[in-house]
């Protein structure tokens, strides 16, 4: 069996259905068990090649559905779906995860349910349906139940947190702020117990940003200023880089300059750093903000 890796991807990306069942035979993965490696190797590419992925994936799905594995065949609509979404195909995205969904429920597959739940809301964000994600993330959070005394299996109380984290995000969407913050810290305080770290940096970063919604900018620096005083100096890099611009912008609200700054210096050089072209150019907007503030408009004009 050859590794799964994203040359031999790339390589059956581009096959027609007789080669692609061929090059799966001559490598030993034509099995349900192979063609469900291949699919999941597709997924993680998706995340560089959402497209060339879903690619792969469809040709998964076509090979799984003659066979009747109708896991495999769940699990290859939901890779293709991130490929429809990155191609801008909302309607598409929509109706494979919805295919994806249904299929994972008739075979008894909750839990993956569920999670297809998470990425369908996601899809309802993106065409402006905010009411429909809002729905749909609630549900999530019902089935998973209350994670007040915290005795639900840690993968159900982490999906919970998840969805309380991508409800925030649509309250947020939505202008509604209070609700928002108390979400995030049920999600907060979850990854804490769980030691889920980027997911609680992201909760963090996302409750400072609904706190400067409600002009609460001494809180929502604290609160990202204390996140960033509990990470290692080379812990969770490109998320480092979000709270760091998440703090300057309320240093700047805040009349801190220097402190801005500093934060959105630091900002630019991790995103820089990692290659995330977009948040360093976001950082640097808002450092050109704070020399304008200060009525440098030379430096500012210069970012």
């Amino acid at each position: 069996m050859t590794e799964i890796d994203e040359v031999f991807l790339a390589h059956i990306a581009g096959l027609g259905v007789d080669a692609f069942d061929a090059a799966l035979r001559d490598q030993a993965l034509a099995d349900s068990d192979g063609v469900q490696a291949v699919v999941d190797a597709a997924a993680g590419w998706a995340w560089d090649d959402p497209v060339a992925a879903a690619a792969v994936a469809a040709r998964c799905r076509q090979h799984a559905s003659s066979r009747g594995w109708a896991t495999v065949v769940a699990a290859a609509q939901h890779v293709e779906a991130r490929g429809a979404l990155a191609g801008g195909d909302i309607d598409g995205a929509r109706s494979l995860l919805l295919s994806a969904r249904n299929g994972f429920r008739a075979s008894g597959l909750d839990d993956r349910a569920r999670t297809i739940s998470l990425g369908l809301a996601n899809v309802e964000a993106s065409a402006g349906r905010l009411s429909e994600a809002a729905d749909e993330l609630v549900r999530v959070i019902a089935e998973c139940g209350s994670d007040e005394l915290g005795d639900a299996p840690p993968p159900m109380r982490a999906l919970g947190a998840r969805a309380r984290q991508n409800l925030a995000a649509v309250e947020i969407m939505r202008g509604r702020y209070e609700s928002a913050v108390a979400l995030l810290r049920e999600a907060e305080a979850t990854c804490v117990d769980l030691g889920l770290r980027r997911e609680w940096i992201d909760a963090v970063n996302n409750r400072a940003i609904a706190l400067l919604g409600l002009g609460r900018v001494t809180e929502s620096v604290n609160s990202a200023e204390t996140a960033l005083r509990h990470l290692e100096p080379d812990e969770q890099a490109q998320a480092r880089a979000e709270l760091l611009d998440t703090a300057g912008r309320g240093q700047l609200l805040a009349g801190r300059f220097a402190d801005a700054i500093e934060s959105f210096r630091g900002a630019v050089a991790l995103a820089r750093e990692h290659g995330v072209d977009g948040r360093a150019a976001e950082a640097r907007l808002g450092l050109a903000d704070s020399w304008a503030a200060l009525n440098l408009f030379d430096d500012a004009a210069m970012e």
